[in-house]
């Protein structure tokens, strides 16, 4: 299918292009008969410029560009103000558009906020399971900072709940975190000590596998402490026991990738909630809910007005 993106984002660059150097190249021949008709092929001209400008930024600049969105939670739980930053970032995508030199940008950008601590939320790959290989720039997170992920639906090479075509691609990712010591949360709680003291990080696999248990994965949660959830599809929310939880932290969504202006996404992944969350910070019965907008795409290679995305939670404990 990428293959097939890319020919018609090539295409439509190919024949703007074309056709501008053709009307352009008239406006030298035989002016008199061509005056008629000249504001016309200027408009032509401005809006093939349009198409080739915008195709182009979207595919190869936009889609490149990685912005830090700063979000602000106060949950009031200790006497003195208290700050713990979380960096959060979903989606990478990794393989033919997506590869090391990308990841390393990522990389510094999030060292460069200091985090106290790093979750990764799923989709890491984009198809083949090898190129999970690109993902080594996320060992320097971990050498760093407390660093763990989920997997999500990529991982299960699922485009949509029970895919017949699900097959386990994670053996290559699991081996890899586990090497650079990035836990995989599976139906599991870490309980993590920070400068500001425990916290709950609790992680499932993407809920389309059904192998997700939420009545499980809090088993081994810390009462007294904050308690976030990890699960890549924000669906989730949807499950009763997720209604226990202080925060929860989800991808999934690209953001629809193509956003317009008052218009917002064009298209958006399969889930079961409402269109309207498709990024951004929610309000929900005991908590929060907290969808990026993530760093990768699928599909066709571009974003538009919506560029990749490190999410940086600075929770007032």
């Amino acid at each position: 299918m990428r293959f097939l993106f890319d020919l018609i984002i090539f295409l439509i660059l190919f024949f703007s292009a074309y056709w501008m150097y053709v009307i352009v190249r008239s406006f030298f021949y035989d002016k008199e008969k061509q005056a008629k008709t000249k504001i016309v092929r200027i408009c032509i001209v401005a809006l093939l410029l349009f198409c080739f400008l915008i195709v182009s930024w979207g595919s190869f600049i936009e889609s490149n560009r990685i912005v830090i969105k700063q979000t602000n939670l106060n949950y009031n739980q200790t006497v003195e103000k208290e700050t713990l930053k979380i960096a959060f970032v979903s989606d990478t995508h990794v393989g033919p558009y997506k590869k090391n030199w990308f990841l390393n940008r990522v990389v510094d950008k999030i060292i460069s906020e200091q985090p106290d601590i790093v979750l990764l939320g799923g989709d890491y790959i984009l198809s083949r399971e090898k190129n999970a290989k690109y993902l080594e720039p996320f060992k320097r997170l971990s050498a760093k900072y407390p660093t763990f992920a989920v997997t999500g639906n990529h991982e299960f090479k699922m485009g949509k709940p029970n895919d017949k075509r699900q097959k386990d691609r994670t053996a290559t990712l699991r081996k890899l975190f586990a090497e650079w010591n990035i836990p995989i949360l599976d139906n599991q709680t870490q309980i993590v000590e920070t400068k500001h003291g425990s916290i709950n990080i609790t992680g499932i696999p993407d809920i389309w596998t059904e192998l997700d248990d939420l009545e499980v994965a809090k088993l081994d949660s810390d009462p007294e402490a904050p308690k976030i959830l990890l699960a890549h599809n924000p669906s989730i929310i949807l499950d009763k026991e997720a209604e226990s939880f202080d925060l929860v932290l989800s991808g999934h969504t690209h953001a629809g990738q193509i956003r317009l202006p008052w218009i917002g996404p064009l298209a958006t992944p399969t889930m079961d909630l409402d269109k309207r969350f498709d990024q951004g910070i929610f309000k929900l019965k005991n908590g929060y809910l907290y969808i990026t907008a993530g760093l990768g795409e699928s599909g066709a290679r571009a974003r538009l007005f919506n560029p990749p995305e490190i999410t940086i939670l600075n929770l007032d404990l």
